[in-house]
């Protein structure tokens, strides 16, 4: 290898995959041109899922060759066989890769052997890695047995025994807790600011790319865009402002929904592109060419980010392309949500695994038409929450109550009344699309007539028209996440439990779900939600924060906020206050156990 080549060299490469379909072909990566070179930096490449960044990762790890094209790291084609490049390159893929009944400090021993680390160095080094991760006291522990966010940076700990000069990293944070995602993000810097290292980092989320210095946009396998991070927000500059939100409920959700309404309003040219909640304010992003003496007194400009620059390149082709959907919000006033009937009940639940003690002792309240947000850390109970709240899991102790109805009892006769949407694509890939919506609309006990007026709705609703006959395997990603809402919502459910619905989704498809649930949510449908959004929370009635399964704050968004203080002011977003609880409770549970060591009553 010749370090002093550049670091990734990227030239006119494509790579095609066979399709599932007869005779079709799948085109992961067009014309793709790319370079890496100079100091060590972290370098990112966005886009949602399908966009391409995991084939891109793939073909630089030397996993997969390009159909056509070159790539070269340091002067040479990736090449697996190769024992310099092997000690040279790192890659982490989504997948994780962990031995799961293996302790971590076991996996740390396989991957050394991989890297050829000298025996003698290897315990220093992992205990290092251990520190750096936050691991330390966790080495006899099975990989199986630790949260999703230990689990991610074990990978990555694993990743870097080798100490490589270009880390590959596909979504090392996807699925993971906004604290986890700042441990490891800090990580991965740390590492590439002492000059250890380059970094190219795959993700969804754009914030993650604001400290790269390049980022190149994806979208279906092309180049959407390239350049620094402020190269590509100086395309929006003087279009970034803020609005202020209405000061109380439910004039602020009256507002916020109105204004998202305007963005997509068929009758009226809207001068804004993108609208989206933030604290205590709208972040908008104009249209081009808007006359600015048209818009509201009270805007402010803001700086733009990453996500504007982003939206301003692929959310007016989505704007126009969508202009006909039936995603609608009326401009009825709400009412006050307190003031609707309870339709969901919990009451001193608790969930127990053997001596594990996941959910203790919860006891809230969701009132109909509510969305209604579960937060938390990984392992903090909130999917364990979510299975109970819907009947997929019985309680250890307590009730469930849906609409007065003890949920443990009468779960046949609810079941109506539900629909659910799993984080995963569950659904019967060998199905056609209508197939999948007949089969469960059947399970339902829907009549024919009602039947088949519910699938041309949600056909019609959630874009599938198009993919009717297509089997649900084929679906493009964003299509697979549309047929798990259309079912979703084919009994017309009064309560939606909805798991991580929008991960790996693009910003616009984001935007358009979140449409769709104020449209439901003002038709008296109640929505459940978990998210690792923490912007997305903005979007939610009220959001509940757990930790260790226990219940740490409960109330509307802008209540959690202001009682998070942040060097003694009420924090800004809810990704803010969400760490000021979180920590608060770790730090009291340590304090806790401190006490107890000391034989002290906590």
């Amino acid at each position: 290898m010749d370090f002093n080549a550049p670091v990734l060299a990227i030239h006119n490469v494509c790579k095609d995959f066979k399709g599932l379909a007869k005779n079709t072909t799948i085109h992961a990566l067009t014309n793709l041109n790319y370079l890496i070179q100079g100091a060590p930096a972290i370098h990112a490449v966005a886009g949602p899922d399908g966009a391409g960044k995991s084939t891109f990762a793939s073909l630089v790890a030397g996993i997969q060759t390009p159909t056509s094209g070159t790539v070269e790291i340091f002067g040479i084609s990736p090449d697996l066989t190769n024992d310099e490049f092997i000690q040279t390159v790192s890659y982490l893929p989504q997948e994780l890769g962990l031995y799961r009944e293996l302790s971590v400090w076991e996996n740390l021993e396989i991957f050394a052997s991989i890297k050829n680390v000298p025996e003698r160095e290897r315990e220093k080094r992992f205990n290092e890695l251990l520190k750096m991760t936050g691991l330390n006291g966790f080495e006899k522990r099975e990989a199986q047995h630790l949260s999703g966010g230990m689990r991610q940076k074990l990978s990555l700990a694993c990743a870097l025994v080798g100490t490589p000069k270009l880390l590959i990293l596909d979504e090392p944070t996807v699925g993971v807790d906004p604290l986890s995602r700042i441990e490891i993000s800090k990580i991965i810097a740390d590492r590439v600011k002492n000059g250890q290292m380059h970094c190219l980092l795959m993700t969804t989320l754009l914030s993650e790319a604001e400290s790269a210095a390049d980022v190149l946009f994806l979208q279906n396998g092309h180049t959407l865009a390239i350049g620094t991070p402020a190269q590509l927000k100086s395309q929006v500059a003087q279009r970034t402002f803020s609005i202020p939100r209405k000061p109380y409920e439910p004039q602020r959700r009256q507002f916020d929904r109105e204004m998202q309404a305007f963005v997509r309003a068929e009758d009226a040219k809207s001068p804004y592109l993108d609208v989206v909640p933030s604290g205590e304010f709208l972040n908008v992003l104009l249209a081009e060419n808007v006359d600015k003496s048209t818009l509201p007194t009270n805007i402010v400009s803001r700086p733009p980010n990453l996500e504007d620059a982003y939206c301003a390149l692929t959310l007016p082709y989505f704007t126009e392309k969508n202009q006909s959907d039936s995603v609608t919000l009326s401009k009825i006033p709400l009412e006050n949500i307190e003031q609707n009937p309870i339709v969901i009940k919990t009451q001193n639940i608790m969930k127990k695994f053997g001596d594990f003690v996941a959910v203790w002792d919860s006891s809230f309240e969701v009132k109909k038409g509510e969305i209604f947000g579960l937060l938390g850390p990984n392992g903090a109970g909130k999917t364990t929450t979510f299975r109970m709240m819907c009947g997929l899991s019985a309680p250890t102790k307590g009730e469930v109550f849906l609409e007065g109805k003890n949920l443990n009892t009468a779960l046949s006769e609810l079941r109506m009344k539900i629909g659910y949407a799993a984080q995963k694509f569950s659904l019967y890939a060998l199905l056609s699309v209508e197939e999948n919506l007949l089969y469960f609309g059947q399970s339902y006990g829907l009549g024919k007539k009602a039947l088949r007026e519910r699938i041309e709705n949600c056909l019609q609703t959630l874009d599938l028209v198009a993919f009717r006959d297509t089997r649900a395997g084929l679906l493009p990603l964003g299509a697979q996440r549309s047929l798990t809402m259309a079912v979703a919502l084919i009994n017309s459910p009064d309560i939606l439990f909805l798991d991580e619905p929008t991960s790996g989704a693009d910003t616009a498809s984001r935007r358009e779900f979140w449409r769709r649930i104020a449209s439901l949510s003002q038709q008296g449908t109640t929505t459940i939600v978990t998210t690792h959004f923490m912007e997305e929370a903005e979007y939610c009635d009220r959001i509940l924060i757990q930790d260790a399964g226990h219940v740490l704050a409960l109330g509307s968004p802008q209540e959690i906020r202001e009682k998070s203080l942040v060097d003694g002011y009420p924090a800004q977003t809810v990704e803010q206050a969400f760490a000021v609880v979180v920590d608060n409770f770790r730090h009291q549970q340590n304090e806790c156990v401190e006490k107890t060591k000391e034989d002290k009553v906590c």
